[in-house]
C-alpha cells in the first residue's frame, strides 16, 4: 500500500464511516484486523455484518454492469463473484475458512468500486 492518500480515498473512507464499516483504503488489512479486533464483540459483530451488506450489493451491482439485470449471465455474474469474494457456499460459524488475500482485495475492490459510484451518483 502506498503511504500517501488521495482524495478519492478519503471520500470513499468517508464513506466508511457514515456507514458504520471500517475505512479500509490506503491501509493494510493488518490495520483492519486491528481495529476490528479492538471492538467489543457486539460492535465486531454489527460492523461486519454491515460491511457484507455493503458487499453483496457491490456484487449485485458489479454485476448489472456487465449484463442486464434479470438475465442468466447476470445471475451467473453474482454467483461468480460471490465464490470469489468467499460468499459462496454454506459454511457459518466456527467451520468458516479464513480469507484469502486474493478474496480480501476482491472484497475491496468490490466495495470501493461501489460506493464511488455511489458518491458519483450523489454529485
Amino acid at each position: 500500500m502506498s503511504t500517501s492518500v488521495d482524495s478519492r480515498e478519503i471520500v470513499i473512507n468517508m464513506m466508511c464511516i457514515e456507514k458504520g464499516i471500517v475505512p479500509f483504503l490506503g491501509v493494510e488489512m493488518k490495520h483492519v484486523a486491528a481495529t476490528l479486533r479492538n471492538m467489543s464483540d457486539e460492535d465486531r459483530r454489527v460492523t461486519v455484518r454491515k460491511f457484507r451488506k455493503i458487499l453483496k450489493k457491490a456484487i449485485r451491482h458489479e454485476a448489472a454492469s456487465w449484463h442486464d439485470m434479470g438475465s442468466d449471465h447476470y445471475y451467473d455474474r453474482i454467483e461468480k463473484l460471490r465464490s470469489n469474494a468467499g460468499l459462496g457456499g454454506k459454511c457459518l460459524g466456527v467451520t468458516s475458512k479464513k480469507l484469502s488475500i486474493r478474496q480480501q482485495s476482491l472484497r475491496r475492490t468490490l466495495v470501493s468500486r461501489y460506493l464511488t459510484a455511489i458518491a458519483m451518483e450523489t454529485e
